[in-house]
């Protein structure tokens, strides 16, 4: 959207060709004043509107507006941009000149103007900027009325009725504010904090951060706060946009935790876990995607040591923490999956900040054998699956084209399932998996790298899978 001066704005606006009297004429105002006993109504039904639209547009199309009764002139407001789009009565310029007395004569027809102006908002409506002039104009009258003071009050700060400066301005605002209470106290209440307008600064909120392809901390709080309506999405068909603006500006680096972590709960929240519910995500662009899942990788990863160090003490584990930790840092690990034991799933329940950020996004672990608070980390590199368990249980790995391979994203996995006939890491062994020997020299991990590379071509060296300091 072009961001335009105040005074290109201003210079453009005072080009129109609207020419406003600043009396009223007598027969005017004596039909008005009769017309004051009768009480004004609000929007006529869609039948009557049809019929007032056709009297306006053949006024309109003759320029002679005598046949338009003064009660007429009160509704008119509502035809502005009604029906199809050749019929838009505010693509009439006369029609505002001989609109104007009216309102002079009566604030509620100018409040009635503004409101619609507001619900009806878009860019590509018919003489939009005319419309937003003519409300402009009409409030540097002075009329005396609470609400229109306000608007002309506001008009002075954010130029609201310059629609492209306007929204600009209003969004920026916006963005650094709590966006729906600063708008309401700005005087969007009502339906018009769901208006056309307020979708628009969304909008243009959603495009604004795209375009910078940065944000902070409170501008990502305010615009997370304002997607979302009673824990729905405010704007259900912006959800490409939203996903593009959350995402775009982490493309090439990892965000910090205090932003990571809501974004990830948000978009789960709302458009669930991409890797099983793929539908929820179609159309999202394949470079965004790759974001998210690699953000998933390292929440799975991340989540099964937090449970391993809190739940389960296995000290070996910082061993295996600083090997597969070197693979996804290298983003070589491509697809991961917990499988818990309900005494791991309950430890997430207990910790709302860590089951926010994972929410139901693992598996159940059952059957015999297993006990409650075992878990696995199912992991992909490349063509090999791997199966990493807790306590002191093996690490398992199969070919991708094995057919007892597990498959990721079921909902629960026994324990024959996360073992059963996978691959000898080392011929010289009798059995299937692998054993953690020898932490502290690297034996395990040099076998299981060896077999890595042997099958992927992906080879890391011992100086960056070996912690550097033990806890």
């Amino acid at each position: 959207m072009p961001v335009y001066s105040i005074r290109q704005t201003l210079k453009k606006l005072n080009q129109t060709p609207f020419t406003f009297s600043a009396t009223k004429p007598k027969l005017v105002t004596t039909a008005n004043r009769l017309a004051k006993q009768a009480k004004t109504t609000g929007q006529p039904q869609a039948r009557d509107l049809k019929q007032l639209q056709q009297k306006f547009l053949q006024a309109a199309q003759q320029n002679d507006w005598a046949t338009i009764t003064t009660q007429e002139w009160r509704q008119v407001v509502w035809l502005l941009w009604y029906g199809k789009k050749a019929d838009h009565l505010a693509q009439y310029d006369e029609l505002f000149n001989e609109f104007w007395p009216h309102v002079l004569d009566s604030p509620i027809l100018l409040k009635r103007m503004i409101r619609v102006y507001f619900y009806e908002f878009s860019f590509k409506k018919t003489n939009i900027d005319k419309v937003g002039y003519f409300i402009e104009q009409a409030l540097k009258e002075n009329l005396k009325n609470k609400q229109l003071q306000n608007w002309k009050k506001q008009h002075k700060k954010y130029r609201l009725f310059e629609p492209e400066l306007g929204v600009q301005l209003l969004t920026e605002y916006c963005l650094k504010n709590k966006p729906l209470m600063a708008l309401i106290q700005l005087g969007f209440k009502g339906e018009l904090i769901n208006s056309n307008y307020v979708k628009t600064l969304y909008q243009n909120a959603l495009q604004q951060t795209i375009r910078k392809k940065k944000y902070d901390i409170g501008t990502l709080a305010n615009l997370l706060d304002w997607s979302e309506e009673n824990q729905q999405l405010r704007y259900p068909d912006t959800k490409r946009k939203l996903v593009q603006a959350l995402l775009t500006p982490w493309q090439n680096i990892d965000p910090p935790t205090e932003i990571k972590q809501p974004v990830q709960a948000f978009l789960i929240k709302h458009l669930q876990d991409p890797r099983i519910h793929h539908q929820s995500w179609h159309g999202i662009n394949k470079s965004l995607m790759k974001i998210m899942y690699r953000w998933l990788i390292g929440t799975t990863l991340d989540t099964f040591i937090e449970i391993l160090d809190q739940c389960i003490l296995d000290k070996h584990w910082q061993y295996r923490r600083a090997f597969w930790w070197a693979y996804h840092e290298r983003e070589y690990i491509d697809e991961a999956w917990l499988v818990l034991g309900s005494a791991a799933q309950s430890f997430l329940h207990n910790n709302p900040e860590l089951h926010e950020t994972v929410q139901e996004t693992y598996a159940n672990l059952v059957g015999s054998n297993v006990r409650a608070n075992h878990c696995v980390l199912l992991f992909r590199i490349k063509n090999l699956i791997i199966a990493e368990w807790s306590h002191q249980g093996r690490c398992h790995i199969w070919l991708s084209n094995n057919p007892d391979a597990p498959k990721f994203y079921a909902s629960e996995y026994s324990r024959e399932a996360v073992t059963q006939h996978s691959e000898k890491i080392k011929v010289e062994y009798n059995y299937a998996g692998i054993s953690h020997h020898s932490n502290e020299t690297g034996g395990w991990q040099a076998d299981i790298a060896t077999f890595i590379a042997t099958h992927t071509d992906i080879c890391i060296q011992a100086e960056d899978y070996m912690p550097k300091i033990l806890n």
